[in-house]
């Protein structure tokens, strides 16, 4: 099966780590779809970033972490489709963004050769 509903290429990916066949997508179109694999469409798309393209996602529980090439990390609410956290990152681009096992930190590295533990 073909999913393809992005405007550009598509280089995030995140697995919902306890419902089986939900995953999340974060592309060049700048923008973050949720999708259900038995419905075969994207059952929820939001704006990532207005200046900037996702480059990593993770998902964990409910919500949804994005690093961007404006330098940004956001936490995201999958059910109201908005920002709950938008944390200035880095200077450069954001690559990667992992939460702790705990669930309770975030970290990110970035093209400014940080890398950040932010308390959540």
């Amino acid at each position: 099966r073909n999913l393809v509903e992005h405007k550009n290429s598509v280089d995030a990916l995140a697995i919902h780590p306890t419902k089986k066949g939900f995953f999340a997508t974060g592309a060049h179109d700048r923008t973050i779809k949720l999708w259900d694999a038995s419905k075969e469409k994207s059952n929820a798309t939001f704006s990532a970033d207005d200046k900037g393209v996702v480059f990593r996602l993770l998902a964990q529980g409910e919500a949804i972490a994005s690093a961007s090439s404006s330098g940004f990390c956001k936490i995201w609410d999958p059910k109201t489709k908005t920002s709950v956290l938008k944390l200035n990152a880095h200077k450069g681009f954001a690559f990667w963004v992992k939460y702790s096992q705990d669930g309770n930190s975030l970290l990110t590295c970035g093209s400014d050769l940080k890398v950040n533990l932010f308390d959540l």
